[in-house]
């Protein structure tokens, strides 16, 4: 059953990325250059936890105090 969560994970992750890969198709001229910011969802797919919760902890943040990093 992890499987599968994690299977629909990698999905939701990549859709956008899919989604804005298709802007290649459907803009024309310059504008098909958005299409290249696509990889950066791409790359977040591959990140394991929540992307938003990957950042560095405050300086002045107490010892005890819950610090968000990778795989929280």
């Amino acid at each position: 059953m992890e499987r599968l969560g994690t299977t629909f994970m990698f999905v939701m992750k990549l859709l956008p990325a899919v989604v804005i890969f298709t802007l290649f198709l459907s803009f024309e001229g310059n504008l098909r250059w958005l299409a290249l910011l696509g990889f950066i969802p791409l790359v977040l797919v591959f990140c394991k936890g929540c992307t938003a919760c990957m950042r560095e902890p405050d300086q002045n943040q107490k010892e005890s105090a819950w610090h968000p990093g990778t795989g929280n």
